[in-house]
């Protein structure tokens, strides 16, 4: 019996989502009526989401046709990019990107004022000046949150002016910030006290975590309701730091929280663990200072899925569910000699290098949104590779 006639369209429309990408391919070619069911966008962009989701950017995701979606992934296979290089002779310090066409900055001279530049038409606007100098800053395409004397909020897009954010208990001075969608976790020390701050950015509802003092090397958001962080507490942080360099992180371990239980729900130990990531809501992946292997982990069992081969890393960026972009280094662990800049398959033993692979300058800072993949180098220069752009002419823009 053939289901597709016999049931209800959205019925077999539940039972193609499932399929894998091959299979999907596959039923395409059975009759005409399964390949009409195949050729359905929405049901092909549901299928291929964790391909074509990149940067686990599922905003841009869905407001691209699948055509475009296939071209920009073309374009990363190929290392088809627009450059946009943004160059400032006396130093900066770049916060990140709000959307695909604005940057926000910070002088080195001048750390309290916060600037962003248009892209398309290089314009160069002073956002706000404060107090004290910024000290963090997270921000997406809906909120940009900052950290000086107080923390301060504004809409990207529309907003003119920052607006002070106050926290339920003050006296936390807020180190590190994250933002996932309407989300920000704040981490706030002050002497033996610590907490995280977990906001919603619409109902402006606060919740806290009381923590030990410690040092948070990475943090990620696992799903809608947990997150993980790495951390080592502060007394065998700085142990390490001074008197035991080469051991450096042997203390860490991976802390999850949820959000809806609010406390923490799973520590496990993760010695020299340093970069944490999300590849999909069921797989973390782990990299380890001093090492030359990436761990990919089950956010369930927490057992080990895989071990891969990397080299000396310096950064990461997911590219998708099967990817990711590696910047590593060649030579010893603290004398790099070059630096190179390639894509590495999560399930294949072979990566590949893009053309300018071979570098004296570290690739910092790696982020993947909007189909642009951006690094910074040298505190001088911020590096935008723009892989959905048709127009491939190289933009240079002095600030």
């Amino acid at each position: 019996m053939d289901f597709v006639k016999a049931f209800p369209e959205e019925l077999s429309y539940k039972i193609f989502y499932f399929l894998d990408h091959e299979s999907f391919q596959y039923a395409g070619l059975v009759c005409q009526k399964w390949r009409d069911l195949t050729q359905d966008e929405t049901l092909q962009k549901s299928v291929y989401y964790e391909l074509f989701n990149f940067g686990r950017d599922p905003e841009f995701f869905h407001e691209k046709p699948l055509s475009e979606l296939k071209a920009i992934r073309k374009n990363f296979k190929s290392w088809n990019c627009k450059l946009i290089t943004l160059k400032a002779d006396e130093g900066m310090i770049v916060w990140g990107m709000s959307d695909h066409k604005t940057v926000w900055y910070s002088r080195d001279e001048d750390r309290s004022t916060i600037i962003k530049v248009n892209l398309e038409s290089q314009q160069v606007f002073y956002m706000g000046s404060f107090s004290k100098e910024i000290s963090c800053v997270a921000m997406n395409a809906r909120h940009l949150v900052l950290s000086s004397d107080q923390l301060y909020h504004i809409d990207p897009k529309n907003g003119r002016e920052f607006q002070c954010m106050t926290l339920e208990e003050e006296g936390f001075k807020v180190r590190q910030l994250w933002l996932n969608q309407d989300i920000l976790i704040s981490y706030g020390q002050e002497k033996d006290l610590a907490e995280l701050v977990v906001w919603d950015m619409v109902s402006q509802k606060q919740d806290s975590f009381k923590i030990e003092p410690c040092v948070i090397q990475d943090l990620c958001f696992i799903d809608s309701e947990r997150f993980a962080m790495i951390c080592q507490d502060t007394k065998s942080y700085e142990r390490d730091l001074f008197y035991r360099p080469m051991s450096r992180g042997s203390k860490r371990e991976i802390d999850v929280y949820s959000l809806l239980m609010k406390k923490r729900i799973k520590t496990e130990s993760y010695p020299f663990a340093s970069i944490l990531k999300k590849v999909t809501d069921q797989i973390l992946m782990v990299s380890y200072f001093g090492f030359y292997k990436l761990e990919l982990l089950n956010t369930k069992s927490w057992k080990t899925i895989k071990v891969i081969k990397a080299g000396m890393i310096n950064d990461i960026e997911v590219l998708n569910r099967h990817s990711i972009v590696l910047a590593s280094f060649d030579g010893g662990c603290f004398i790099p000699l070059s630096y190179s800049l390639r894509f590495l398959s999560l399930f294949e033993e072979e990566g590949f290098f893009v053309d300018e692979s071979k570098a004296n300058i570290a690739p910092d800072d790696l982020n993947l949104k909007w189909g642009q993949l951006t690094h910074f180098e040298n505190r001088k220069n911020f590096k935008i590779y723009d892989f959905a752009s048709e127009n491939k002419d190289p933009v240079e823009i002095s600030i």
